[in-house]
């Protein structure tokens, strides 16, 4: 339904109301993101995740070779 006291200054005003809010948190975010990613803190949590996967695979790996060793041993 039409309001008809909505008049198209009105929309006009909405919409570049919106555009411009718009703009502005799209611009924030991606400032706020880019101070992230170029700290150090983003580059030491990246470190220390894939770190963390570096040793859980190498865990995952001396499992299998101790299970390995252990099936040779066991037909001995």
């Amino acid at each position: 339904m039409i309001d008809p006291m909505l008049n198209s200054v009105d929309e006009t005003f909405g919409n570049k109301l919106a555009e411009v809010i718009k703009a502005y948190v799209t611009e924030l975010v991606d400032h706020q993101t880019d101070v992230i990613t170029d700290s150090d803190w983003f580059y030491e949590k990246i470190e220390g995740f894939a770190q963390e996967k570096v040793e859980h695979m190498l865990n995952q790996k001396q499992l299998v070779d101790d299970a390995e060793e252990a099936l040779r041993n066991e037909g001995k």
